[in-house]
């Protein structure tokens, strides 16, 4: 079947294109996450700190 083969290289490609945004999306929201809960910690420090002093 000739005429099947570019369209699974197609579907192939989209594929791969949807993976890797999920990930990227997944990645980044991760990322994030993560920097506001550093950034909550270090606050929360700062806090603590300037209550010390």
């Amino acid at each position: 079947m000739p005429q099947m083969a570019p369209m699974f290289w197609l579907l192939l490609f989209i594929m791969i294109n949807l993976i890797h945004l999920f990930y990227m999306t997944l990645i980044y929201y991760l990322f994030k996450l993560n920097i506001n809960l550093t950034y909550n910690k270090l606050n929360l420090n700062l806090k603590s700190f300037l209550i010390k002093w």
